[in-house]
């Protein structure tokens, strides 16, 4: 999700809305992609949803 649409979604300021994304990037809790105008933040999966979808492949490289 974009800045802007984070701003406009939850009707808080730019400066509010940076700065829980800075601490949330601090926290390593959010991956921050492109540059500019086209930087994206989203959320990093946790461990128990990367196991989960490492199993998910697993289980359908077993059936075939």
């Amino acid at each position: 999700m974009k800045m802007k649409e984070i701003e406009k979604n939850t009707k808080i300021s730019y400066h509010f809305v940076r700065k829980a994304l800075q601490e949330l990037l601090d926290l390593d809790l959010i991956e921050m992609t492109g540059k500019g105008k086209a930087t994206k933040y989203t959320w990093k999966p946790s461990k128990i949803e990367r196991f989960a979808a490492v199993e998910s492949i697993k289980n359908a490289i077993m059936k075939n």
